[in-house]
């Protein structure tokens, strides 16, 4: 190999090297940054302000999830916080496998818990559906 191929090869994988930076780059660019030190955490700040804050950083996805109001048979904790769902609901026969407060607990612990594992940390809000009472807590 000559001077000139070894110069074309150091300058090709050069190139490459900087197109696949550029890459990553971009890509991490893209997706949302963490927003632990977002202004909407800060108690001092009124409720309107902590809210347009908040609202800024959302993206389009995370705004509809919290519109949501999914039932919790359709959606296990972990898929929940990932799409950002704003609220579970426990419909009619819709309960925990231990039927009991602990169970009750636990199962409603375990949405809570994810979703303060998001990007935003909005809590998840849960209910139950006792319009015409609720036969399935204890």
């Amino acid at each position: 190999m000559n001077e000139t191929q070894r110069f074309g090869n150091v300058y090709m994988a050069l190139c490459a090297a900087l197109a696949l930076g550029a890459i990553a780059l971009l890509l991490f660019l893209d997706k949302p940054q963490s927003l632990r030190f977002a202004k909407y955490h800060l108690p001092t700040l009124s409720v309107e302000e902590r809210v347009q804050d908040l609202l800024s950083h959302m993206i389009l996805e995370e705004k509809v999830g919290q519109m949501a109001l999914i039932e919790k048979d359709s959606v296990s904790p972990t898929d929940a916080a990932f799409r950002g769902i704003g609220g579970i609901l426990s419909g009619g026969g819709a309960k925990p496998d231990d039927n009991a407060v602990e169970g009750w607990r636990e199962m409603v612990s375990g949405y809570v818990d994810a979703s303060s594992r998001t990007r935003t940390g909005i809590p998840i809000v849960y209910g139950v559906d006792a319009i015409h009472g609720q036969g399935n807590t204890p």
